[in-house]
């Protein structure tokens, strides 16, 4: 006899059998106080010909997502596949009631329960210690209908010049044509079809194109399926009239509206803007917008050294400018602008700075995005928005919105935006983005969890083996890398400092043991301790070869922050003596990688691996004209005599008169 699952409105019953199977004393008055603000959803699991439910679930659903409350099987019903029953069709049914994700909590002190979740394809969102114990509380969700979002650049032009702009990964080939109003529609037409409901008007600046939107608008209303429309601008050509042009739209609409600083100076230097108003005009227009009724929403990058310290504020401004949200986004850094990691803060670190603020731990509404209420007003999120390429290819195809040129090609990828295929008619768009997702799966089979951005997750190793060279110039040595057809794979910037016993030993003076803490720029609340031995083998041709261990197997120590570093050192007594700003690139060729790091005044190469893959670097760079020697002592050893002298020259100039 087969399982059914069946919806009921009597509420008091699925709670009075909640109550016999977890004992727990809970009243309907009490439900709905604690799922305020919810649409509580209520499932029977039964047989026709058996007189009482085997068990029920309760799901909360608000904004198309759905999260279980709580669920149970009878025991007597547990082993005879009433749980499972439960989990498939309750996935179905509230697919079917326009639920596009669901969330479930679980433990690891509940494997049955967790391993049936992973087995039927949920994945992984959170995990996070329970106090005073070994235990886990564990997010999983899945997606229970797939993303069909497109996202349409009207222009690439733009009136800003946003020192980080990467152009919606579209490029900057000038002689793009737009693609006619009415084709467009014809080929939206067929994306509707196709289950396409939600669609993003961007740029460069969507409103330098103010009569091809209204157009947009206005057929779109006209069509029998209006999907959800976004408007993503920087606001300073918004008006009256495309504001009610919105507000008119007979579907469902938002508004983003980029301002990238809380104050009119740093305005100036991250779009590179000279006119004076535009930060008052900017503000002027999300209040124009919040005003009409639109849901409006903040974009907001955080840049290191520009607006990094200053994310409350931004989150401030929002809320006064009457905005619903505020989206704290993360920097992409392309392989093409490898400067620009100066300019990347980690979004762990901005929640970091949020405390004080917020209320609550965080909403996680997927891989890339946590959701915070405002302290001060319930009302008012602060989105998190990891860059979706840091999270990895992988993820690629679940969490991006399939992006368009005004010419109506489509590129598959952000980064490697060469990649792009032309949409001619509405019979080549199904065929065009079948294509371009078999583009991403193949970039998903290569990176995984990576991507060919510049920011990279530092993978531990316990031991390696390096060999180090001193090099002239990191910027010409760089130039010499692309023409050989290098490119850039990665890129950092940290700093460290060195420490070794008070009580000097031969072992620490001959740097076979380091002891270092190290923070990232763009994370500088993360600090961590790294513990090694290094044995040290002169070499023929390539100076010392470095065999590096790092004593600590379970990964290096961290600290919440320096000063508490430095105090824990200095109980052990232990001194610190080297103090190093880095920047560090990695470059890559047919698997060969080469760092090359800046720091103390001094440039240094660096290959991990064999003897053999040093060579080959050697071989690959054969004819530069520039000085590349192999180190011939421990790189600690050469920076700090290259700090000293740099610290005695510095006192002989302020002593010259």
């Amino acid at each position: 006899m087969s399982w059914r699952l069946s919806c009921t409105s009597d509420a008091a019953a699925v709670l009075a059998l909640h109550r016999e199977l977890f004992a727990e004393p809970l009243t309907t008055a009490q439900f709905r106080r604690q799922t305020r603000g919810y649409d509580p959803l209520f499932f029977w699991v039964d047989r026709p010909e058996e007189p009482s439910p085997a068990g029920y679930a309760v799901f909360l659903r608000r904004n198309g997502e759905a999260e279980l409350w709580s669920a149970a099987i009878r025991p007597e019903r547990r082993h005879q596949g009433a749980g499972s029953f439960l989990v498939d069709a309750s996935r179905r049914e509230l697919a079917a009631r326009g639920c596009s994700r669901l969330k479930v909590s679980a433990s690891n002190r509940w494997p049955v329960w967790t391993g049936m979740l992973f087995k039927r394809g949920f994945r992984l969102l959170s995990a996070e210690p329970v106090r005073d114990g070994d235990d886990y509380r564990l997010v999983l969700y899945t997606e229970l209908r797939k993303r069909r979002e497109m996202r349409l650049a009207l222009t690439e032009r733009c009136n800003f010049r946003c020192l980080f702009c990467h152009k919606e990964g579209l490029g900057q080939d000038r002689r793009r044509k737009p693609t006619p109003v009415e084709q467009v529609l014809e080929i939206l037409a067929e994306a509707i079809r196709l289950g396409y409901t939600d669609i993003t008007f961007t740029g460069g600046e969507p409103l330098l194109e103010k009569e091809r939107l209204l157009a947009l608008l206005e057929g779109l209303g006209r069509g029998p399926d209006k999907p959800d429309l976004t408007l993503v601008t920087n606001g300073s050509l918004l008006d009256r009239e495309l504001v009610e042009a919105l507000c008119a739209y007979p579907g469902g609409k938002k508004i983003h509206l980029s301002l990238h600083a809380a104050d009119p100076e740093t305005f100036r230097k991250v779009t590179r803007t000279r006119r004076r108003d535009l930060f008052e005009r900017v503000k002027a227009n999300i209040r124009l917008a919040a005003a009409s009724g639109l849901e409006v929403k903040m974009n907001h990058v955080v840049l290191r050294d520009l607006n990094h310290t200053r994310t409350r504020a931004a989150v401030e401004l929002a809320h006064s400018l009457g905005a619903a949200a505020i989206k704290l986004l993360e920097l992409l850094v392309l392989p093409e602008n490898p400067s620009d990691y100066r300019l990347f803060y980690d979004i762990d670190a901005v929640a970091e700075d949020l405390a004080g603020i917020v209320a609550g731990p965080p909403e996680r509404k997927n891989l890339r995005q946590r959701i915070f209420r405002l302290q001060a007003d319930a009302r008012f999120t602060i989105e998190l928005q990891r860059l979706t390429c840091s999270i990895g290819c992988g993820h690629c195809r679940e969490t991006r919105d399939r992006t368009f040129g005004s010419d109506m090609h489509y590129h598959p990828c952000f980064v490697r935006s060469k990649r792009r295929l032309a949409v001619s008619s509405p019979a080549d768009l199904e065929r065009v983005l079948r294509e371009g997702d078999r583009l991403i799966d193949g970039y998903a089979a290569h990176f995984g969890d990576s991507s060919p951005t510049l920011i990279q997750r530092e993978v531990y190793v316990d031991a390696k083996r390096e060999f180090f060279f001193r090099l002239d110039s990191m910027p010409d040595f760089r130039e010499f890398l692309k023409s050989r057809g290098f490119r850039a794979a990665a890129a950092v910037g940290f700093y460290e400092e060195y420490y070794r016993p008070k009580q000097r030993s031969a072992q620490w003076d001959r740097f076979e043991r380091v002891l270092k803490i190290g923070w990232d720029h763009h994370r500088p609340g993360r600090i961590e301790l790294l513990y090694t031995d290094h044995r040290y083998t002169p070499h023929p041709k390539l100076g010392l070869e470095v065999a590096t261990r790092f004593l600590d197997p379970a990964g290096p120590m961290r600290f919440a922050g320096i000063e508490q570093a430095r105090r824990f050192l200095d109980r052990l007594d232990f001194e610190r003596f080297l103090a190093l700003d880095w920047q560090l690139e990695t470059w890559a060729k047919n698997g060969l990688q080469a760092n090359l790091g800046a720091a103390a005044g001094c440039a240094s190469a660096k290959v991990c691996g064999p003897p053999e893959t040093a060579m080959r670097l050697l071989q690959s760079v054969r004819g530069y004209p520039g000085r590349l020697e192999p180190l011939c002592e421990p790189l600690p050893a050469f920076l700090q005599r290259k700090a000293c002298s740099v610290s005695r020259s510095r006192a002989i100039q302020h002593a010259a008169p």
